[in-house]
């Protein structure tokens, strides 16, 4: 109930900035495009095969707002790994890398991020784009592992001042 509760509030949330956002631009306001900001970032594996079902349904996947919402985030830059960070969260690369090699689930195979995240960053081309994904999700390990040693180092220091 209180993971319930609190993706209530983010859709709210949301909804809000959208809102506010669109007046601005004088965008009309996207029920799919708030929804789906409303399931990222992506933290379990449970939660992309969810996102993959939803992609899978014709609604879902012939609105565009998938693809807006990755564009609306990637900006005009053609950093991957920023938009990569605001799709997927640093727990859930780690269990993931991109062939799915190493008893790892392959991001490859996400709908989410070779379909939708793939044709945002089209102008790169297939080889460079899976170059900089790859980067990516080297990175996140790096930083997922960073914190698991940093919450050890903590958890240490404050037990040898007991």
């Amino acid at each position: 109930m209180a993971q319930q509760k609190t993706v209530r509030e983010c859709k709210v949330l949301i909804r809000k900035n959208h809102h506010s956002v669109c007046r601005l631009t004088a965008e009309e306001i996207d029920s799919m495009q708030t929804e789906v900001a409303s399931t990222l970032p992506i933290t379990t594996i449970a939660a992309a095969l969810e996102m993959d079902e939803k992609l899978k349904c014709e609604e879902f996947a012939t609105a565009t707002s998938n693809k807006q919402f990755i564009l609306k985030t990637k900006g005009n830059s053609d950093n991957l790994h920023d938009v990569l960070r605001h799709i997927y969260t640093d727990e859930f690369l780690f269990l993931c890398n991109w062939d799915g090699r190493g008893e790892k689930q392959p991001l490859s195979k996400f709908l989410l991020a070779s379909n939708i995240l793939y044709d945002s960053f089209v102008t790169c081309g297939l080889g460079n784009f899976e170059k900089q994904i790859r980067k990516s999700i080297e990175m996140s390990h790096h930083r997922y592992k960073q914190k698991k040693y940093m919450k050890r180092k903590a958890v240490e220091e404050s037990n040898e001042s007991k």
